[in-house]
């Protein structure tokens, strides 16, 4: 059975059934049969990725006025994207680019006691 034979074949319920942007991602990933489809796929998935993320921001600091929140955006410096700023704007504590930034942040957090070497 194909992939379109096995969508078609579902009941009702599950066909209507909405698709969070993980299921969209899933579905763009699977259909896609060549290299450019492929790639279209990752920019549409992260178009929704971004969205989630703004949202669970924005409830987040509606929802814990003190929390520090703290999103990951990782990616090499050549497909980063301009969204930090947006999520900043809905409430996000820090947006950083890297690891290395995250963990530098997360370190300034907490103290570290260091054990002297027996």
């Amino acid at each position: 059975m194909s992939d379109a034979e096995a969508r078609q074949s579902r009941p009702a319920a599950i066909a209507r059934e909405p698709f969070t942007g993980w299921h969209r991602a899933v579905e763009r990933l699977n259909e896609a049969r060549a290299e450019t489809q492929v790639i279209e796929a990752g920019v549409a998935s992260a178009r929704d990725f971004a969205a989630f993320q703004f949202a669970a921001v924005t409830l987040l600091r509606e929802a814990l006025p003190d929390l520090r929140i703290i999103v990951g955006r990782w990616s090499p410096a050549s497909l980063a994207d301009e969204s930090t700023q947006a999520l900043t704007d809905a409430g996000a504590t820090l947006v950083a680019t890297t690891i290395v930034e995250t963990r530098e942040y997360l370190a300034g957090l907490v103290e570290i006691v260091r054990v002297p070497a027996a």
